[in-house]
Order: C-alpha cells, then sequence, then structure tokens
C-alpha cells in the first residue's frame, strides 16, 4: 500500500487545528460566564457580586458571600494563594 505523505500530514494538522480551536472555543465561553465561584450559578439565575483577585474578576453571589467572609478556606481551591488567616481567639 502506497500512501502520499504530504497529504496525511496535511490531514492530521486539519485535524489537530480542529481539535485546538474547539478547546480554545469552550475555554473562551467559560471565561466569559459568570458564575459564582461558590455555588456555580449564573448571573442569568441570580445577582452577582464583582470581586478582584490577583487582577482576575471572580464572581460570588449573596448568599455565598458569608463563606467568602467567615469560611474562605473553603474556598481556597478557587482563590489559589488566599491568605486563610487563623481563627481568631474570642
Amino acid at each position: 500500500m502506497i500512501y502520499d505523505l504530504g497529504l496525511m500530514v496535511s490531514i492530521r494538522a486539519s485535524v489537530l487545528l480542529a481539535r485546538i480551536e474547539t478547546t480554545i472555543g469552550k475555554t473562551m465561553n467559560k471565561q466569559n460566564e459568570k458564575v459564582c465561584m461558590n455555588c456555580n450559578r449564573t448571573d442569568e439565575q441570580i445577582p452577582l457580586i464583582t470581586l478582584s483577585f490577583k487582577s482576575a474578576p471572580k464572581y460570588i453571589c449573596a448568599q455565598c458571600f458569608p463563606v467568602l467572609i467567615h469560611k474562605i478556606h473553603l474556598l481556597a481551591d478557587k482563590l489559589p494563594g488566599v491568605e486563610i488567616a487563623p481563627p481568631a481567639d474570642h
């Protein structure tokens, strides 16, 4: 069996490029969608408060806002590098 190597490379490159474009499109949609960082509800479902952390916009709904204030350790995976203060002595 004889294969045209140039044609095979061209087809593989086209398939790879299509996969990259699809992945980039999905990433852009996720980046542009505003969702609460705790409950994942969108701004279509509930009003969101906009925050900025390390120059990146973050969103949280009013219902989840107390988690940000009182239990920030629960959001540490969504806010990499956030400082978690030890509990206060009362």
